[in-house]
């Protein structure tokens, strides 16, 4: 596998989404910056990690439209692409977790927005490529391809997908592993909590232990002193 970034695919989207405004797209991305998107859509610099998840989370957009994989077949489609299965201890957050997507980043700070804490705008997703699960028959596959015919509007009713709030079945069917995938990780992250404090309680009974041995120690060794001082040649006059 070879990846690369898609430096075209931000100005062909935005040229395909006219209706949709630049405020509109950095509040998506959980940014200010009108520089930054200048930049991304100029091709001069790749998007951000974060803003990217929230880019292609708010307006649907598959993250393979920015992540293209030079050695990948995509004519076999996408069940032949291989995958990383999540761990069940993976962390899907910053240490200190995001700040939530309303409030202000406290100055002098670079806090994270959480990449799936947004709400769906509708858009056009050109080169969007739809392929049914349970066969690559032809008819089951939705083929965008913007070279065809001279009349844009007509090729945009015809070819493009319009994604908007998701309610279909297979959507149902992804948020319903998610959720049964995040209850696995939270119940394994319970029984660790579980461990470690069964294992602070052991250390501190130890260290509680150990400070009476010392306490004992000392008390003795203080005797000791007295006895020895009390029995020297300079008390015995």
């Amino acid at each position: 596998m070879k990846y690369h970034f898609n430096y075209s695919f931000l100005k062909r989207w935005m040229q395909a989404n006219a209706d949709i405004t630049d405020r509109q797209v950095l509040y998506a991305m959980g940014t200010t910056s009108n520089a930054g998107l200048d930049s991304w859509e100029k091709m001069k610099t790749p998007i951000p990690t974060i803003q990217l998840l929230r880019f292609c989370n708010v307006f649907q957009v598959p993250i393979s439209a920015f992540i293209v994989d030079a050695d990948a077949d995509y004519s076999q489609g996408i069940d032949q692409f291989d995958y990383v299965q999540p761990d069940v201890n993976d962390q899907f957050e910053p240490d200190g977790g995001y700040i939530p997507k309303d409030e202000r980043r406290p100055l002098g700070t670079r806090a994270l927005r959480d990449p799936t804490d947004v709400e769906l705008i509708k858009s056009t997703v050109p080169g969007l490529v739809k392929e049914s699960k349970s066969t690559h028959n032809d008819n089951n596959t939705i083929h965008q391809n913007h070279n065809e015919g001279n009349n844009i509007q007509q090729h945009i009713n015809k070819a493009q997908a319009v994604v908007g709030n998701i309610t279909d079945t297979s959507r149902g069917e992804n948020d319903s592993a998610l959720a049964s995938r995040l209850l696995d990780i939270i119940a394994e992250q319970q029984k660790q909590i579980t461990n470690l404090s069964q294992q602070v309680g052991e250390l501190a009974g130890q260290v509680v232990k150990l400070s009476s041995e010392c306490m004992s120690t000392n008390v003795g060794n203080s005797m000791n002193a007295c006895m020895v001082a009390e029995d020297s040649p300079r008390h015995r006059q």
